[in-house]
């Protein structure tokens, strides 16, 4: 999926990706973004909290509940 999305978008670092939910799943596709670079990375999860622990730990970070996704996506690429 990353070579795909640096394939599509190129250079990964100026993009902002939105991750839909918070589990094990995301959290390992947040590292691999972060090893790529990304620095704005939104996190959007029906637990706010568990979307703020897993954004924190990137420079740059958000959350959104999950109704508010369809708010959000014109932030992200």
């Amino acid at each position: 999926a990353f070579e795909l999305a640096r394939e599509i978008f190129g250079d990964l670092s100026t993009r902002t990706v939105t991750l839909l939910g918070a589990g094990k799943m995301a959290e390992l596709a947040a590292r691999h973004l972060r090893a790529e670079g990304v620095q704005r990375l939104l996190v959007a999860n029906r637990d706010v909290a568990r979307a703020r622990r897993l954004a924190r730990v990137h420079l740059e970070h958000d959350h959104a509940r999950r109704p508010q996704v369809r708010d959000r996506r014109r932030d992200a690429d």
